[in-house]
Order: structure tokens, then C-alpha cells, then sequence
């Protein structure tokens, strides 16, 4: 349960399954698509459990939590970004799917990387806000009880 561990496992999954060729085998076949799903799945549930582990003592300090939060969202936001702002398509499956759709393949992964950029980094500034709310005020109680 050790946090740079878990949070570089988070990371690395989030790379790794957004290779080409590694995405391009997870279309391709269901079994290896199960596979990327569960990944995330795991790596999700030990990155927030480091988080809000229901044994108070083996949580993060909030302002540490804090941190943890933003450099996972600067690796899911780089993601995005590079998505977004590619001039090339990265799955070649997308150039046959998305036209069935009406969609230019370029256009729709832009799509992707903005929402994989925006909305998701939008959720780990909740949760960070959330955490530092908590912190101020338990650390203003601390400091009424202490006067």
C-alpha cells in the first residue's frame, strides 16, 4: 500500500494501454479488452483507497493527499492534452468507425483528449478541493479548541 507505488502503477497503466498497439489489441479482442478494463478498474480502487482507506491512520495527511491528487491529474490531463492537440490519428480503427458515425476520426479523438483532459481533471479538483476543505477545517477547530 505503498502510495508512489500505486500512484506509478496508476500512471503507467494510463500510458501503457493508450499505446496504439496495446488500444488496437483491446478493440480487436474482448478478452484483452476485459483485460484493460479490469486494469483500470484495480488501479483505480488502490489509487482512491490510498485516499479514503476506512482505517484513518493509514490515509494520506491531506495536504500530501493533495499533492497525490494533482500529479495524477497532471498525468491524465498530459494524456488529454496530447490526445487533443495530435495532428495525427493514434487508432487506425477509428478512421473506419467514426465515419459510420458521421464523424471525422481526427475530430472525434480531439473529442476524447478534451474530455479525457477537462471533465476528468475537473473530478480529481473536486476530490482535492474536498480534501483541503476538510483539512482547513479541522485544523480551524484544532486551533478553537487549542485558544
Amino acid at each position: 500500500w505503498q502510495p508512489l507505488l500505486v500512484w506509478g502503477f496508476f500512471g503507467l497503466l494510463l500510458w501503457l494501454w493508450h499505446i496504439p498497439s496495446m488500444y488496437e489489441a483491446a478493440l480487436q479482442n474482448r478478452a484483452i479488452h476485459d483485460l484493460q478494463h479490469v486494469a483500470f478498474l484495480v488501479a483505480a480502487c488502490l489509487f482512491w483507497r490510498v485516499l479514503i482507506d476506512p482505517i484513518s491512520r493509514l490515509r494520506l495527511h491531506p495536504g500530501i493527499s493533495v499533492l497525490y491528487i494533482f500529479a495524477a491529474c497532471l498525468q491524465c490531463g498530459a494524456m488529454g492534452a496530447f490526445m487533443a492537440f495530435s495532428p495525427l490519428i493514434w487508432y487506425d480503427t477509428y478512421q473506419v468507425t467514426a465515419p459510420v458515425w458521421g464523424v471525422d476520426p481526427l475530430s472525434d479523438q480531439q473529442v476524447a483528449g478534451f474530455i479525457m483532459w477537462m471533465p476528468a481533471c475537473f473530478i480529481y479538483s473536486i476530490a482535492a478541493a474536498v480534501i483541503f476543505g476538510r483539512w482547513l477545517h479541522y485544523s480551524n477547530s484544532l486551533d478553537t479548541v487549542s485558544r
